[in-house]
């Protein structure tokens, strides 16, 4: 089976608020700069599979899946066109990382079950929250048809020619996953990296490397700017990207503080991954 056009588009950058932030009236939510409105965070990873058959007429597969499916699921998924999904990972059970979970009815109803990947702690959440998706009989608009599989750090998941390693990483008193899929990383929500992590990151020589920077001050779970930096550099990626991004942060002043190769992340940016 070959891949083909294997790329990613950052369906969002914003952090658990959003931004704009609802009731906020500083220069970021309140201008117009297109790269300061930052749905809550999210990556669609897409990619086609070609299926070689004897007469020469090769089957063609478009697939895709997601990392995490926030509360603005719906509208990154109309916003990027998105048609199918063929699996969605979760980097942890925060809400503005589950939240669009219901959404996925659209895409399980014409394409059937969607597996549904997380550690134990949050796939246990998600059957008691949204436990209505594995009751017999539920009338209304529709139930999304899940396989909630359980997955572990370290140990690669195969999605229709796709590796996709789960890497440990510690959000405040909680662990999380970053994710790492042939020359790209992601680590949306984290404040610490363990070093069998940071081993990975550095082993898969990364051309695109995602790292939470959500706050300027320190926090119990989030880096901040001088802290991501250090990280960057450690991992060495040819572009880091800093994403999870407050209302702290105007994306042309951000932009100007940092060195060369680190930007702040925006909306529907794309790029390549190479495997």
């Amino acid at each position: 089976m070959e891949i083909k056009n294997l790329k990613a588009t950052i369906l969002g950058t914003g952090p658990s608020w959003g931004c704009p932030v609802l009731g906020c009236d500083c220069k970021v939510c309140k201008g117009d700069n297109p790269k300061n409105k930052r749905l809550r965070s999210s990556v669609c990873v897409s990619w086609e599979t070609i299926k070689p058959i004897e007469n020469d007429n090769p089957e063609k597969y478009d697939r895709s899946l997601i990392i995490d499916a926030g509360p603005d699921f719906r509208e990154q998924s109309l916003r990027s066109s998105i048609s199918a999904v063929n699996a969605v990972f979760l980097t942890h059970e925060h809400s503005d990382h589950i939240e669009g979970i219901d959404d996925l009815r659209s895409f399980s109803i014409h394409q059937g079950s969607i597996p549904l990947y997380g550690s134990k702690k949050c796939i246990d959440l998600i059957k008691n929250k949204f436990s209505y998706c594995w009751r017999k009989q539920i009338y209304g608009g529709g139930l999304p048809q899940l396989i909630p599989e359980q997955i572990e750090p370290y140990k690669s998941v195969h999605v229709h020619g796709i590796d996709v390693i789960p890497i440990n990483v510690e959000h405040g008193q909680l662990d999380a996953f970053g994710f790492i899929i042939g020359d790209f990383g992601y680590i949306p929500d984290a404040h610490f990296i363990p070093e069998e992590s940071i081993k990975l990151l550095k082993q898969a020589n990364l051309k695109t490397f995602f790292l939470d920077c959500s706050e300027r001050r320190v926090t119990s779970k989030h880096f901040h700017p001088e802290s991501a930096i250090e990280m960057a550099k450690i991992v060495g990626a040819k572009k880091t990207y800093l994403t999870h991004i407050s209302h702290q942060f105007d994306y042309d002043e951000f932009l100007e503080e940092l060195p060369e190769n680190i930007e702040p992340a925006y909306d529907e940016l794309t790029f390549e991954i190479n495997i």
